[in-house]
């Protein structure tokens, strides 16, 4: 689970300085000083994503998404807990959370999807997840859960509503669901009731819906608020 760790770090670039700051022979400054020089933009694919060439890429494909999230991310400026910049603490927070839900999920193939309603899209993001304890190989794709962590970060960073779902596919044709709203930067836990009322309601015109076949609708486990990973260490000297 090692790549909780490197992708909650993803962005913070400032980290790392030169110990000689004097420009050296032969070499201009560029313009804006050593702070222009320094400051970075957030990687727009990510970690591991192949360069993608064509047209403009659609608002729901994962490139754009996680250009959006990590943007909006990037724009938050710095924790009011701990100070650390947000694109930071809510991503490790995300982090933190996929990995609760992994290891929360129980026996299974697993089904997450994340969404959150900005202002003016919709960010959505899913990932697949095997059984914690399946063994052997990994238990996710690095790429896909970058993403839906940026999704669920910029939910957590925004205050702006939407929700999580995780739906599991047990003994066949057996399934589960259980889901969570996002609210106020944080998940709120649904209960039974809750679940079964959102997928058996009708979005536009709230009429009921019949229940899916084989589907148990489950209360969900209430989540960790998450601690702030707090401000990088310093590269030690050398």
């Amino acid at each position: 689970m090692g790549w909780f760790e490197g992708f909650a770090d993803a962005g913070d670039f400032g980290a790392e300085r030169s110990r000689d700051r004097r420009p050296r022979p032969g070499r201009r400054r560029p313009a804006g000083g050593r702070r222009a020089a320094r400051r970075r933009p957030w990687p727009s694919r990510p970690p591991g994503a192949r360069p993608e060439e064509g047209p403009p890429t659609p608002a729901d494909h994962p490139r754009y998404v996680w250009a959006r999230g990590t943007r909006l991310l990037a724009e938050a400026g710095r924790c009011p807990r701990c100070g650390a910049p947000q694109r930071r603490c809510a991503f490790a927070r995300a982090a933190g959370l996929l990995r609760w839900l992994w290891e929360r999920a129980g026996p299974g193939e697993h089904h997450l999807v994340c969404s959150v309603l900005l202002p003016d899209t919709t960010l959505s993001a899913s990932l697949g997840l095997r059984p914690a304890a399946s063994g052997g190989g990994r238990a996710f794709g690095e790429e896909e859960a970058a993403v839906f962590c940026a999704v669920l970060a910029a939910g957590l960073v925004s205050g702006a509503s939407g929700g999580l779902v995780l739906r599991t596919a047990e003994e066949p044709p057996r399934q589960s669901v259980r889901g969570w709203r996002l609210t106020a930067g944080r998940l709120v836990p649904l209960s039974e009731a809750q679940v079964f009322a959102a997928y058996c309601t009708d979005p536009t015109s709230g009429e009921p819906l019949p229940p899916e076949p084989d589907v148990d609708y489950r209360a969900s486990p209430r989540p960790p608020t998450g601690d702030c990973p707090g401000p990088a260490e310093p590269a030690p000297p050398g």
